[in-house]
């Protein structure tokens, strides 16, 4: 008798939730002990009903399990992968949308979350029937099995590798669209910083001219000037205008 263990997601397609299932190998039977629902097993079920034969070794219905699972992992990575391409289109037309942006980069970092969540989950299940198939491969038996089973246990273990080296791309690619989405995050904030200071620049010379001629000393020769009023102004329209077009003229603004 054999007690094996590993983790499976529970629905590989729509949830990232991983829990554990025993398998129980005791010749002619397999016994799973598992306590949330997967239908990775009813499918294995309805396969076997059709096609009992396959049924007679233990090992057989074991890899045919990992063979269902292995198979909803793949359509769930390329799910993954479906979602993270339209994250990241949405992320870099938002850009040019600068009144949806912030909404975008926030709905986007919630998405990346529930991705990477999946994927690690994802991974963690991989990982947990990669080392199932090679304690059976290394367990001794593997000579008593029959040739379909050895073989398909070797495309097993080879679907296993390329699905995990899958994973962690789509891990990277989670890495590069956070970071791209942080960047422009900083770049929006710089923007926005940037003409608070140019502004700021702006008006702090009529903010001076105001402030002298709003001096109250007695002796002020502008203050009789009839003109004075007017020439206060302009100048601070200058002092204004000018600025600006300056900033405007180097592409500052």
């Amino acid at each position: 008798m054999r007690y094996l263990q590993a983790s499976v997601v529970s629905e590989s397609e729509d949830t990232p939730d991983v829990t554990g299932v025993i398998f129980v190998i005791c010749s002619p039977t397999l016994v799973t002990v598992r306590y949330d629902a997967s239908d990775a097993f009813e499918i294995l079920g309805e396969k076997l009903c059709k096609s009992w034969s396959h049924a007679l070794e233990p090992d057989a219905i074991a890899l045919g399990l990992v063979h269902t699972l292995v198979n909803r992992s793949a359509r769930a990575l390329g799910k993954v992968g479906t979602t993270l391409d339209e994250i990241g289109a949405a992320v870099f037309k938002a850009q040019g949308d600068k009144s949806r942006r912030a909404k975008v980069y926030y709905e986007t970092l919630d998405a990346l979350g529930r991705e990477e969540e999946r994927i690690s989950s994802l991974r963690e299940s991989l990982l947990s029937l990669h080392r199932l198939l090679l304690f059976l491969s290394a367990e001794g038996q593997v000579e008593k099995l029959s040739k379909p089973v050895r073989e398909s246990m070797k495309a097993a273990l080879r679907d296993l590798q390329s699905l995990e080296e899958d994973a962690s791309f789509k891990a990277q690619k989670v890495q590069f669209v956070l970071d791209a989405t942080l960047g422009l995050i900083n770049l929006a904030q710089n923007d926005i910083i940037k003409l608070f200071s140019v502004l700021a620049v702006i008006f702090m010379p009529p903010t001076v001219i105001a402030s002298i001629y709003g001096m109250n000393f007695r002796v002020m020769p502008e203050l009789n000037w009839r003109l004075g009023y007017p020439m206060a102004l302009f100048l601070m329209v200058c002092a204004a205008v000018l600025p600006y077009l300056f900033f405007h003229w180097k592409k500052w603004l």
